[in-house]
């Protein structure tokens, strides 16, 4: 069958539509089974998705029209209950030549694209199951966890270890992207679950039913697993604790290197801080300077593949991240560092 590709671009603050009609989104698109060949959004320089396309195979241009006319984004514009998301899109088939271009693109560059593509989708996916509890949920809005998940690029299969898991926030999101052949280790400090029993290991299982989990309690500075066992390592604005709760930050960091798999990707998120403030003082307010961050990984051996600075106008970098008024409000950032080989 013929080729047919539609792009569409989002029309501007169309971005809760898109978030709101994604689960339906991917329904049609997992309906069309094989004759969808290529799928995903177009990113801006913030990260965000502004626009789609999509390329089906169908019998001529009436089909691919009347195919795409069921995509809830966009082409049943008319319906109330179905406000439209794109400003404009467009239809066209492929010629032998396009799509001969298209092939040799695809060869020389867009594997990574295509893997980022299928991360992301995986990550909405991931959102929307049901098995998320409804308090992890609410935190969607503030934490924009798709951007830290984008930036590990987690897939089906992988072995995860989330560092200061806490509730499971981020825990659970990834085991389903990793799926049942891969696996998510669960990490917390006994002094957290002294504090907070919720953290335990028995409470944490029985809320990840059937998820291929070792659910790991140790100190900081003792936390360890073979080496290489790990495709990524996730530390979701946890990292500060480590400094503020007194271990020793370079057996910590030479333990998460030797964990992770030559080429694996370690994730840290955390509360933008003060530069000019000393480093107690930082993580005293639950903060700590991204600089700081990544001279301590590249002491380590890592090496700095990406990062995503999300500023806030609320925030004020001179008070404690709990502070009521900047609670879920601060700067972040996120930096993904690579061990090489």
């Amino acid at each position: 069958m013929p080729l047919f590709v539609m792009t569409g671009l989002d029309k501007p603050d169309a971005l809760e539509i898109r978030k709101a009609t994604r689960p339906a989104h991917l329904d049609w698109i997992d309906a069309l089974g094989d004759r969808v060949k290529l799928a995903g959004p177009f990113i801006d320089e913030s990260g965000n998705p502004v626009g789609s396309m999509i390329m089906i195979d169908a019998d001529d241009i009436e089909n691919a029209r009347s195919l795409f006319a069921e995509d809830p984004y966009a082409w049943r514009a008319g319906r109330s209950d179905n406000p439209p998301l794109y400003a404009g899109q467009t239809l066209r088939r492929l010629s032998a030549r396009c799509l001969a271009l298209l092939v040799a693109v695809a060869v020389a560059s867009i594997a990574p694209a295509s893997t980022q593509v299928a991360s992301d989708d995986a990550v909405e996916r991931a959102l929307a199951s049901p098995a998320r509890t409804l308090a992890h949920r609410l935190r969607d809005e503030q934490r924009e966890p798709q951007r830290l998940f984008r930036a590990m690029n987690l897939q089906a299969g992988d072995a995860l270890l989330d560092v200061g898991a806490g509730g499971g926030y981020l825990a659970q999101i990834a085991i389903q992207i990793v799926g049942p052949t891969g696996r998510v280790d669960i990490h917390n400090t006994p002094g957290w679950i002294a504090q907070f029993p919720s953290m335990a290991p028995e409470y944490l299982e029985a809320a990840f039913d059937g998820a291929d989990s070792t659910y790991l309690v140790a100190p900081w500075d003792e936390l360890a697993a073979p080496e290489n066992a790990y495709d990524a390592i996730l530390l979701g604005q946890v990292y500060h604790d480590v400094l503020l709760e007194g271990a020793d930050i370079e057996t910590v960091n030479r333990n998460l290197f030797g964990m992770l798999k030559p080429g694996g990707t370690l994730v840290i998120e955390d509360h933008q801080a003060d530069a000019s403030m000393p480093i107690g003082k930082q993580v005293g307010l639950h903060r700590l300077h991204s600089g700081v961050v990544i001279g301590l990984m590249e002491s380590a051996g890592f090496v700095l593949s990406s990062r995503d600075d999300i500023a806030s106008e609320h925030d004020d970098l001179r008070f404690n991240v709990f502070r009521p008024n900047l609670r879920g409000r601060t700067s972040r950032y996120i930096l993904a560092f690579q061990k090489p080989g």
